[in-house]
């Protein structure tokens, strides 16, 4: 069920971040390169960070289960390459509120998670310059998990 909400929510961010067209580090100054962002579900592999930025992560980090409700909560972390300070913190910031409001707004994703309207985001003070990191945490409910051994039992059927 994870990795189903993880590709759901990859799927969306790829169509929403297709059009956000960022520079890439080069190695030669002389050498612009651009691209839009390239999204994974799980973790960035930290020996290519600097060739696989501007990326954008998704997680499930943490899953709670209650009689009320299985509570899921997902970070987005969005790590791009810029070297003016300003156009970088612009760009993340516009990117993180386009991605936070748009999963906001759908709601339902993948038919079986709905993302509850309480997220926030964040831009850490510290920042690996030129890298410029920020990330979004949202909370997502989805489909309870049950004890099975009581209904066996009423309905008659023996434990296995």
């Amino acid at each position: 069920m994870i990795t189903e909400l993880g590709n759901e929510l990859k799927k969306i961010i790829e169509e929403l971040t297709a059009s956000d067209i960022l520079p890439v580090y080069t190695e030669d100054d002389d050498e612009a390169t651009e691209r839009a962002p390239k999204v994974f579900h799980g973790f960035l592999a930290p020996e290519d960070a600097e060739t696989l930025i501007p990326a954008i992560c998704i997680r499930t980090i943490l899953s709670k289960n209650s009689l009320e409700e299985r509570r899921l909560l997902t970070k987005i972390t969005i790590a791009i390459f810029n070297k003016d300070s300003m156009e970088g913190y612009e760009i993340l910031y516009s990117m993180l509120e386009k991605i936070m409001n748009y999963i906001i707004e759908k709601g339902i994703i993948g038919e079986k998670f709905e993302v509850l309207p309480e997220a926030e985001w964040q831009i850490p003070e510290e920042q690996l310059y030129p890298y410029w990191i920020g990330e979004i945490r949202f909370s997502i409910l989805m489909a309870k998990k049950y004890r099975t051994d009581l209904t066996n039992w009423l309905n008659g059927e023996e434990e296995k």
